[in-house]
């Protein structure tokens, strides 16, 4: 679905050496449930897209269903500390007017938020179907999302990360 691309899952921020020497880590308000970056080309010149999920509902923590709109803060944080596209992956919702009314709410409040419904039972998922569209976030500059990606390379906070595509181990983002 996303090849050539760097994903994260629950990615918290990154550590680095301070004063002294010592560690210091730098993490989010709030994790990247699942962050990827893409690298889009244009007349050579390249730009990094990030794209950060907030996933509800599927730990096994809790087998309690997420309560109505339950991440959509969450998701809206997302794009504050970076992401260029914030998704909210939930679970089904049993009645169709939740569904709407869910859409509702982020056109009106949370206008650059995307909804993804997936159904209860993982096994059941054949394809992802974006139930509305993000809105790409205009307040995110390059340079940051540069600084990011590199600081997940180098030193970052998180439980799992892909291979490492050939244009990100040469810093050619």
């Amino acid at each position: 679905m996303y090849p050539d691309s760097v994903i994260a899952k629950n990615w918290l921020g990154w550590s680095y050496r301070g004063k002294d020497d010592q560690k210091e880590q730098t993490k989010f308000w709030r994790e990247f449930d699942i962050a990827i970056f893409q690298r889009e080309t244009h007349a050579d010149v390249h730009s990094l897209i990030l794209t950060g999920f907030e996933v509800k509902g599927f730990a096994q923590k809790t087998p309690r269903p997420p309560a109505f709109a339950e991440g959509l803060d969450q998701a809206n944080v997302l794009l504050l500390q970076g992401a260029d596209y914030s998704y909210l992956v939930h679970p089904d919702p049993q009645k169709q007017e939740d569904k709407y009314s869910m859409r509702e709410l982020c056109a009106k409040f949370s206008p650059y938020v995307g909804l993804i419904f997936v159904p209860h039972d993982l096994e059941k998922l054949t394809y992802l179907t974006k139930y509305k569209e993000a809105n790409r976030n205009p307040h995110c500059p390059q340079d940051m999302k540069r600084k990011m990606l590199a600081s997940l390379v180098t030193a970052g906070l998180r439980d799992e990360v892909s291979e490492f595509p050939l244009w990100c181990k040469r810093q050619q983002y």
